[in-house]
């Protein structure tokens, strides 16, 4: 921001010496100085963006950067295998270090539905982008409301994407889900 702003100043100070130079009685010193002016003035606006975009770039790096360590935090947070029991019925999530998530419904044992992708995690919110899946259940982006609990040992979520259970349970509810590993 420094740079920026001793650019501007500068250029402040081109701009009066233009001022200066154009204002002079002698028309071909006046001229060629003018002349000089002009060019070291363009040059100094190249410079100038040159500059703020070498500024901007650094700073959106460094941004980036910070996003993706946050979010890995989250990410690290909720990595386990996490699971709702609702009689017979059981939904479980799983969620990889790399990213890589799976929901799995099951009644008395036997599988009845699984969908697997990938999330991306920040402060309250897992958005899940399934891999393409035959069924129709899967929508594009699932949008999960979560909230961990009782020392990270509980996750609380809240979906309108995730299918019901086998007995008929909406995940609309808050739901709590209990990690296992």
């Amino acid at each position: 921001m420094k740079c920026i702003s001793r650019c501007a100043a500068l250029l402040l100070v081109v701009m009066a010496s233009v001022s200066v130079v154009y204002a002079s009685d002698d028309k071909k010193s006046s001229t060629t100085d003018l002349q000089t002016v002009k060019e070291e003035g363009k040059q100094l606006i190249k410079n100038i963006g040159t500059a703020a975009k070498k500024i901007g770039t650094t700073v959106g790096e460094t941004v980036n950067k910070g996003v993706k360590e946050i979010q890995g935090t989250f990410l690290n947070n909720l990595v386990g295998v996490w699971q709702f029991e609702n009689g017979n019925a059981l939904t479980i999530i799983t969620i990889n270090e790399d990213g890589s998530m799976r929901i799995e419904q099951t009644k008395k044992k036997k599988t009845e539905y699984v969908c697997e992708g990938t999330c991306v995690v920040t402060a309250n919110k897992i958005t899940f982008t399934p891999t393409p899946a035959k069924d129709k259940k899967s929508k594009k982006d699932w949008e999960i409301a979560y909230q961990l609990q009782n020392h990270k040992s509980e996750m609380q979520l809240t979906s309108d994407a995730i299918p019901k259970d086998e007995n008929g349970y909406k995940f609309t509810n808050p739901t709590v889900f209990i990690k296992k590993k």
